[in-house]
C-alpha cells in the first residue's frame, strides 16, 4: 500500500512479470489505474498479464490513499476596528469546515467552522490592546491552520482631562504654554482664540504653547482629546 497526499504528484513503481517459457514479458502488463490524486479516496490499481499461450497470471494489486494533509484555508474577512464593546464579533473565511478552537486572550462559544465566511462573538474582555488572539481550525482529516486575529483595542472610558499649570494673567508672553493632564492618548484639536501645532496627546502631563495671540483678554480657548474610540473630554 502507499499513502499519498492530495494533489501530490504519483509515480507508480509498476511491476514486473517473469514466465519460464516467454522470459521477460513485463512489456506486456497491462494495467488499471484510477488514481485521481485530486480527490480523496482508496484507489486499487490492478496488473494482468499472460504469456504467449493465453495463460493468465494471477492478478495483483496495488493500494493507493490519497488523504487530505493540507489544513483548511483561513483568512480575515473583516478585522475589528476600535470599539466600547467588550464582547466584540470576529468575521473569518475557512475554506473547510472544522473544529474552532482560540488562543490569546480570545475565547468564545462557537467551536464549529463551516466552508464561508463565519462570524464569532468573543467571551466578555476588559478594556485593553489585544495583539495575541488567534482562531485554529481542524479539518475532519486532523489537519490544522491557525490565524492571528489583526490587534484590537477596546475602550469604553472616556478621557479625562485635568488642568496642571493654568497661564499666569496678566502677561507677556505671546505664545504662552499651557500644561495638562489627560488619562489616555488621542488626537488633539483647539477652539476659541487659541490654536497650537501640537495634535497628539500622550497620556499624564503634556505641554502645549500656544500659537501667538494678540494682546488681549482671550477666555474663550478650549482643548478637545479625541481617544481611540472617538470619546472626547473639554
Amino acid at each position: 500500500t502507499v499513502t499519498i497526499g492530495q494533489f501530490e504528484p504519483y509515480d507508480d513503481a509498476g511491476a514486473t512479470a517473469l514466465d519460464k517459457t516467454d522470459g521477460d514479458i513485463t512489456g506486456d502488463i497491462v494495467i488499471d489505474n484510477p488514481l485521481n490524486t485530486e480527490v480523496n479516496w482508496t484507489y486499487v490499481i490492478t496488473y494482468n498479464v499472460t504469456d504467449n499461450e493465453w495463460n493468465p497470471a494471477r492478478q495483483i494489486t496495488r493500494t493507493v490513499y490519497v488523504v487530505d494533509q493540507t489544513g483548511p484555508n483561513l483568512s480575515e474577512a473583516e478585522p475589528i476596528a476600535p470599539t466600547t464593546s467588550h464582547t466584540p464579533s470576529y468575521s473569518f473565511y475557512s475554506s473547510d469546515t472544522g473544529t474552532i478552537t482560540y488562543g490569546g486572550a480570545c475565547s468564545s462559544s462557537v467551536t464549529s467552522a463551516i466552508n464561508d465566511i463565519n462570524t464569532i462573538t468573543f467571551d466578555t474582555l476588559p478594556d485593553g490592546v489585544y495583539d495575541d488572539c488567534t482562531i485554529s481550525v481542524t479539518d475532519i482529516d486532523g489537519n490544522t491552520s491557525t490565524l492571528n486575529v489583526t490587534s484590537f483595542i477596546i475602550d469604553s472610558t472616556p478621557p479625562e482631562l485635568t488642568e496642571i499649570h493654568p497661564i499666569l494673567t496678566p502677561g507677556n508672553d505671546s505664545t504662552p504654554s499651557y500644561t495638562f493632564s489627560s488619562s489616555e492618548e488621542g488626537a488633539l484639536t483647539y477652539s476659541g482664540d487659541c490654536s497650537s501645532t501640537t495634535t497628539s496627546v500622550a497620556v499624564g502631563n503634556n505641554l502645549v504653547t500656544f500659537d501667538i495671540l494678540p494682546d488681549g483678554i482671550h477666555n474663550n480657548c478650549s482643548i478637545m482629546i479625541t481617544d481611540r474610540v472617538w470619546f472626547t473630554d473639554t
